[in-house]
């Protein structure tokens, strides 16, 4: 659906069409709201992005619209994640002498993560896969949320609205269904990071590859 498609949706579900007591570009906000709340409750909004190392640089910025990596590789190896902690070890606690070579280890901090060692060359492929957050949305914005959940915007939607215009009985109806529609789409966020695979732990020493190696 389109944000246009969602605003007449809602309008008629409320029985508001025509009204101006809701402009467009409020209820455009209400879909931003909506899609901001999927994203930091289900973490399903996913992408990649991709950046070049400059040698001896440590810190590289985040795109916009980033909440966090889920992976991360340079030069088409797997950068570990890491902490503080780990990484004042990894560096001999001084990291700004540690000698610039490839890449094993990287830390997040801000809107920015670091590389461990310093990257020792120019133009290599840093890429990572990150959780994002939407865009704000506009009449001519494309719904970057799953197909499968629009309706549930429209609900969302439908509830701000009744809130606006003090219909409490109406705002708790489509609260509800709100809050419901977010426990479902954590479910099935989570299942489909699972794909065909049964629900487990991995345990970590039956891995073929560990972070110290092939076991």
């Amino acid at each position: 659906m389109t944000p246009t498609e969602i605003e007449t949706m809602a309008r008629q579900q409320y029985n508001s069409v025509g009204d101006t007591f809701y402009s467009s570009s409020e209820i455009m906000s209400y879909i931003y709201m909506a899609q901001m709340e999927f994203c930091k409750y289900t973490s399903m909004l996913k992408g990649t992005f991709t950046t070049t190392s400059v040698a001896n640089q440590k810190e590289y910025p985040f795109p916009d619209y980033t909440i966090s990596i889920k992976r991360l590789t340079f030069d088409g190896n797997k950068v570990t994640p890491t902490d503080f902690r780990e990484d004042d070890d990894n560096a001999a606690f001084n990291s700004v002498t540690t000698t610039a070579d490839q890449p094993a280890f990287y830390y997040q901090w801000g809107d920015s993560f670091f590389l461990t060692p310093t990257p020792k060359d120019d133009g290599k492929t840093i890429k990572a896969y990150i959780y994002k957050r939407p865009q704000p949305v506009a009449v001519t914005s494309t719904i970057e949320i799953d197909t499968i959940y629009h309706l549930d915007i429209v609900n969302f939607v439908t509830w701000k609205m009744a809130l606006k215009d003090e219909n409490s009985v109406a705002a708790r109806e489509y609260q509800n269904m709100w809050t419901n529609a977010m426990l479902e789409a954590r479910k099935l966020e989570k299942r489909r990071l699972r794909g065909d695979s049964f629900a487990s732990v991995k345990d970590v020493d039956n891995l073929a590859v560990t972070r110290f190696g092939i076991t």
